[in-house]
């Protein structure tokens, strides 16, 4: 059998195949469609610090080059996603990633066995304000 093992950094994932987060929710949504621990790792829902109501509807739109959305990170926040998501996922015998995307996290926010990757945006006089929660540019 072909070893497909990656290491990213000090993250070992048993193969290179990871599900992005925001198209998997929070990975419990998907476990009747597909085999959780045959994946390298799963990306849960992106999570701030307080939860976030996200984008006002509609939140999609068709193109004719294929589709539009401005989900706006909706979320349930961090203690909703510690005391009522981490359970569950520590049980999906994969690797799992979590997405923090507030400042205020500490590595504290998650617990041990689960790693964090931070999102970058660009600095401008509005430093908090992300293309992906707002849609804006400007």
């Amino acid at each position: 059998m072909v070893d497909l093992r990656v290491t990213l950094g000090r993250l070992q994932l048993k193969n290179p195949i990871l599900v992005a987060s925001g198209t998997f929710g929070y990975v419990r949504e998907m476990a009747g469609f597909v085999h959780l621990e045959r994946l390298g790792g799963v990306i849960p829902k992106t999570v701030t610090f307080r939860p976030r109501a996200g984008s006002p509807t509609p939140r999609t739109v068709e193109t004719p080059s294929g589709m539009l959305n401005a989900i706006g990170l909706d979320n349930d926040g961090i203690s909703h996603f510690r005391e009522h998501h981490l359970p569950y996922l520590r049980t999906v015998g994969t690797a799992v990633i979590a997405s923090p995307i507030n400042r205020r996290f500490k590595s504290q926010a998650f617990t041990p066995g689960i790693r964090t990757v931070r999102i970058a945006w660009t600095q401008h006089k509005q430093r908090d304000r992300l293309f992906a929660a707002t849609g804006q540019t400007r």
